[in-house]
C-alpha cells in the first residue's frame, strides 16, 4: 500500500445507466497534504479508467484516477503487511513514512 494510488473502488459509469457507487462498502481514508482534495477513481463497467468523465464533477467530487499523486498531494506514507493471522482478523504491518 502506497497513499500515492487510490484503493478506493470509487464510481463505475455505465452509459444509459448512470454512475453508482462500484463497492458501497469499501473505503479508505487518506490523508492528503494540506486537506487538499484530490479526484475520485471512475471506470467503466470492466474496471478501467473512465477517461471521458475525467474532470467530471459528480455529487461534488471531481471524477479522475482517484491517485493523490496525481493530484500532488500524496505523503508518500508506504505500509505493507508483514503477517496475516488466522482468519485474517489481526495482522502485523510496516509502516515506512515519507521523508521530511
Amino acid at each position: 500500500f502506497t497513499d500515492r494510488q487510490t484503493w478506493y473502488p470509487g464510481v463505475e459509469y455505465r452509459p444509459g445507466t448512470g454512475a453508482f457507487f462500484r463497492d458501497i462498502d469499501a473505503s479508505v481514508v487518506v490523508p492528503s497534504r494540506d486537506g487538499a482534495a484530490y479526484t475520485t477513481r471512475i471506470v467503466d463497467a470492466e474496471g478501467n479508467p473512465f477517461t471521458s468523465m475525467f474532470g467530471a464533477i459528480l455529487a461534488g467530487s471531481e471524477m479522475g484516477t482517484g491517485n493523490p499523486e496525481d493530484s500532488g498531494v500524496a505523503f508518500g506514507t508506504e505500509i505493507s503487511v508483514v503477517e496475516a493471522k488466522k482468519g485474517n482478523i489481526a495482522a502485523k504491518i510496516h509502516v515506512v513514512a515519507p521523508a521530511p
